[in-house]
C-alpha cells in the first residue's frame, strides 16, 4: 500500500514535498531538516549581493558582467576598518548597482538609495545614480537594502574620490582624443610632404 504522508492525493513516492510544508524532499534532504515532518524546515538563508558600477552614459546593462568591486556585500552596516564596503572611483556621475540572487529561489526586493526593484525572482538588480567629484563630497554613501521577504539586511557602502584622477579626464575618452590628436599631426606632416 502507497504511503501519502500530507494526504494530498499523490503517494510520496511521487511526490516532490512529501509533507506538504512547502519545501521539497530534496531540498531538506540537503539542509538535513526531515522531508515527512511538516514542522522540520530548512533555515531560510538572505540572498547573496554583489556591487558593480558603470558610467551613468552607459546606463545600467540588462545583465552585469565583469568584476564586482564588492564581490559579497555584508550586512555589517557602515563601512568599517577593513569591511571591504568601500569603492574608489574617478569623478563623474555614475550607477552604483547591487546585484543580488537568492540561494533559497524566493523572490527578492532591492534598493539603492531610494530606487527600488521588486519582488521578483531569479537575479534582481537595481541602482542609483551618484555623483563623485571635486564639486561635493569627496565620499559618497549609497544605502542598499536587500529582502527575501524573510530576512532583511541593510548596507552602507561608501563612495571615494580617487584623488590621483582628474575630474577633466573620462576613462578611456582622454586616450581617445591623444590619439585622434597624434593621428591628426601625422595627416598634416603626410600633406606638407605632398
Amino acid at each position: 500500500m502507497p504511503v501519502d504522508t500530507d494526504n494530498d492525493g499523490l503517494c510520496d513516492d511521487l511526490d516532490d514535498d512529501d509533507d506538504n510544508d512547502g519545501f521539497l524532499d530534496l531540498d531538506e534532504l540537503v539542509s538535513g531538516t526531515d522531508p515527512l515532518d511538516a514542522n522540520s524546515k530548512p533555515a531560510n538563508r538572505l540572498p547573496a549581493c554583489s556591487v558593480h558600477y558603470t558610467l551613468e552614459a552607459d546606463g545600467i546593462p540588462a545583465t552585469i558582467t565583469g568584476t564586482a568591486v564588492i564581490p559579497a556585500l555584508s550586512s555589517t552596516g557602515a563601512a568599517a576598518a577593513g569591511s571591504g564596503q568601500s569603492v574608489t572611483i574617478p569623478a563623474g556621475n555614475y550607477y552604483i548597482i547591487a546585484v543580488c540572487e537568492d540561494p533559497d529561489g524566493d523572490d527578492i526586493t532591492v534598493t539603492v538609495n531610494d530606487i527600488t526593484v521588486g519582488p521578483l525572482s531569479g537575479v534582481v538588480q537595481a541602482g542609483a545614480i551618484i555623483e563623485v567629484g571635486p564639486d561635493v563630497a569627496e565620499t559618497v554613501d549609497v544605502t542598499i537594502t536587500w529582502t527575501d521577504g524573510t530576512d532583511t539586511a541593510t548596507s552602507t557602502v561608501t563612495v571615494n574620490l580617487d584623488g590621483s584622477s582628474s575630474s577633466s579626464s573620462i576613462p578611456g575618452f582622454t586616450a581617445g582624443i591623444g590619439l585622434m590628436g597624434l593621428l591628426s599631426a601625422v595627416f598634416v606632416l603626410s600633406r606638407r610632404k605632398d
